[in-house]
């Protein structure tokens, strides 16, 4: 009997390591790879059409927080991330009014795919996110998702914004990501 109760504790014991280590490995594969991040501020994307090889771009900028007034006091919130040799790609956030930029933008967001025009801003819910380029005098609006996050530690550095997204339009999909060690204004 005592045989049976060592072999028990030691598979108990063996099963509750097992089940540490894995969960541990799951949060590491978890975490975003941010190896694109160089420097204190910038932004790197890759470009594909019908899923053939990309083209990278970078950037040195990340333009904003700036912040404009919609109807009933809510409000629109806009950073601007530009590239060498590919258009400024725009994120713009509605808001409801009493919610603050940080609780609008931190976060996984689902893209609206269109702007909002100003007439029907009036009554928004919550935060709507809309990513788009203006391209050859038209606005290309994306669908997918983005990702923002504050105070990352990468490299022994507190990043105050991090941002991912995967983002298409017709046949061009875009994923990057974008960085800023000191926000100013959120």
């Amino acid at each position: 009997m005592n045989i049976y109760r060592l072999l028990f504790s030691g598979l108990l014991a063996f099963s509750l390591i097992s089940c540490s280590n894995s969960d541990d490995d799951d949060s590491q594969n978890n975490q975003p790879d941010l190896s694109f991040i160089t420097g204190a501020e910038g932004c790197q994307i890759e470009v594909k059409i019908d899923n053939l090889d990309g083209v990278t771009y970078s950037g040195q900028n990340v333009l904003g927080w700036d912040t404009s007034q919609l109807l009933s006091t809510n409000y629109m919130t806009q950073l601007r991330l530009t590239h060498d040799g590919f258009p400024t790609l725009n994120i713009r956030f509605f808001v409801e009014s009493g919610i603050s930029v940080e609780n609008a933008v931190v976060g996984e967001n689902g893209l609206i795919g269109m702007d909002i025009p100003l007439q029907d801003t009036e009554s928004l819910s919550g935060s709507q996110a809309h990513m788009f380029i203006f391209e050859n005098s038209e606005t290309t609006s994306f669908t997918g998702t983005l990702e923002i996050r504050q105070n990352v530690v990468y490299l022994d550095t507190v990043l105050d914004m991090v941002g991912t997204f995967e983002i298409t339009s017709g046949n061009r999909t875009i994923t990057g990501g974008f960085w800023k060690q000191d926000v100013s204004q959120w």
